[in-house]
């Protein structure tokens, strides 16, 4: 249980800090962030002993697909104040990211 907490917080802290250094770029933080999510969900598979399948593939690309429509509407409204912009995107991505 420790690990897993070791690595979702861990992957929170990095989500965080890819959001706020590319919330301003063309292509925004959707790579880094769903490059982060998989290797996440993957880290967490292996810890278990677990395969992924093809239903718990398709469901965390569902729960990711929510989570950027979500932040981007989120964010959208201030991204225009580059480093208000910034700091909602880091913020938001860190609660949506952080274990409930």
């Amino acid at each position: 249980m420790y690990r897993t907490h070791v690595i979702i917080h861990s992957y929170t802290v990095a989500h965080g800090l890819a959001a706020a250094a590319l919330a301003q770029s063309i292509v925004g933080d959707e790579v880094a962030l769903t490059y982060l999510s998989t290797r996440m969900i993957q880290s967490i598979s292996y810890l278990y002993n677990q395969p992924i399948n093809k239903a718990i593939g398709l469901s965390a690309l569902g729960h990711v697909a929510g989570f950027y429509i979500g932040t981007r509407l989120a964010t959208s409204l201030v991204k225009w104040v580059p480093a208000l912009g910034n700091a909602a995107n880091a913020i938001s991505t860190i609660k949506w990211s952080k274990p409930r």
